[in-house]
């Protein structure tokens, strides 16, 4: 992902990540895949005491950065926390359909029933250049 991290970093201005998993950990994971440098922030809702991401944790990690829901692009793999969670802050959202549980038909379902808006799919996560042109 070095690549694709530079290739971003001409886009955007600031690169965060948002999980669920203790930030200590991502960082070492960071680390070891040599694109630490390449990320702004990591926020963690471990570290944010926030169980998981949900519009709690969102609406820290907005404050933290000091940004709009408008001015923030979000990419996950879960439709849930990833995807609905942040848009109904307004946050601009995708979902990277890692595992291919939605078919590429407009607006379609994963396996949770749960609409996924089709330009808002991504089935890589380089295609998320073309869509932040």
């Amino acid at each position: 992902y070095k690549g694709l991290m530079q290739e971003l970093r001409k886009k955007i201005s600031r690169v965060i990540i948002c999980t669920e998993a203790s930030g200590y950990m991502l960082e070492k994971k960071l680390e070891s895949t040599g694109i630490k440098d390449e990320v702004d922030a990591v926020y963690s809702s471990v570290d944010l005491m926030s169980i998981r991401k949900g519009r709690r944790f969102y609406s820290k990690v907005l404050e933290q950065e000091g940004i709009s829901p408008q001015e923030m692009v979000h990419i996950g793999d879960s439709a849930k926390r990833d995807y609905h969670k942040p848009r109904a802050l307004g946050i601009i959202a995708y979902y990277i359909d890692v595992d291919r549980k939605i078919k590429y038909l407009g607006q379609s379902e994963n396996t949770l029933g749960e609409n996924i808006i089709g330009e808002h799919q991504l089935a890589d996560l380089r295609q998320i250049l073309e869509e932040l042109r």
